[in-house]
């Protein structure tokens, strides 16, 4: 059986939106933290990488969110490693709140020798200590999916900041998906569709899941540019976005969003009023 790591985090205040309620990205650096927090208990902390000369960093995330989760929440926190893959581990984690499930995600790491910059195979110890399936016995993963009804994409200036680097030089890959985030929701407010008004309408735009795959890193400093296709949807909207160099060959970053409009006072998907309804439509076609 796999090791099963628990912990229990409570909810901060920078960690809420407008509207009170966890961020995704919130929710990805919380079990990010967890995931390290579990090697560590199994005996292969930072320190221990360190002196193999190695380090982990995540390739592709894909979560669900199923409910929002609110101020002063206590987030159980589940995590476990699901498979290994030469160079590859894919983790799972749950998150709990009052034994509701708020959060289902897993995470591709991929193992880096910190002298050449390359992937390097996972040591057997490591291997043996997560008694994962590996190899052949692992589960394939799933393939990426951009299709889309034809749209227009829209383009946005982006930059990392330095706040967005870790302690390794790279940008958190959270902090891709609050820039992902800023991208897709600027267009709603230039169209009159700002927090208040939505407020006024008893309703917000809610992330019920997220793919999203790290290509290749951006650097501190240059300028990026983030390119969305935005489909409405049933309930709300399909969101497919590449963050990259202007002119680059391919992106740095790539995700997929499915948003939904939640009802403000019980938190129920709703379908979108006509108005919004109708400036979505004029969005996705501009």
């Amino acid at each position: 059986m796999p090791l099963v790591y628990t912990a229990t985090v409570a909810v901060r205040h920078h960690e809420l939106d407008a509207w009170g309620r966890v961020y995704p990205a919130a929710h990805l650096r919380t079990v990010a933290e967890v995931a390290v927090a579990a090697s560590t208990a199994a005996g292969f902390g930072p320190q221990w990488y360190e002196a193999l000369g190695a380090h982990w960093i995540v390739r592709r995330t894909l979560a669900r969110f199923h409910r929002a989760v609110g101020r002063d929440a206590t987030c159980a926190v589940r995590t476990w490693v699901a498979d290994f893959r030469r160079v590859r581990s894919r983790r799972c984690y749950e998150i709990r709140v009052a034994g509701a499930l708020a959060v289902e995600a897993e995470s591709d790491w991929v193992l880096i020798d910190v002298a050449s910059g390359r992937p390097r195979r996972i040591p057997e110890t490591v291997e043996r200590a997560f008694d994962a399936p590996s190899g052949a016995a692992s589960t394939p993963r799933a393939p990426w999916d951009e299709t889309l009804p034809p749209v227009t994409p829209r383009y946005t200036p982006a930059a990392v900041r330095f706040t967005d680097l870790d302690s390794l030089r790279h940008v958190n890959n959270a902090a891709y998906l609050d820039a992902l985030m800023e991208a897709a929701l600027a267009p709603l407010a230039q169209a009159g569709w700002g927090v208040e008004r939505l407020g006024e309408c008893g309703l917000a735009p809610f992330v019920a899941a997220c793919d999203v795959e790290y290509l290749e890193p951006a650097v501190w400093g240059e300028p990026l540019e983030i390119t969305s296709w935005m489909a409405p949807a049933p309930g709300g909207l399909e969101v497919v976005q590449h963050l990259g160099r202007a002119g680059a060959s391919g992106p740095c970053v790539r995700a997929r969003t499915r948003w939904e409009w939640h009802a403000l006072a019980g938190g129920e998907t709703i379908e979108a009023p006509a108005d919004l309804a109708r400036a979505l439509a004029a969005l996705a076609a501009a």
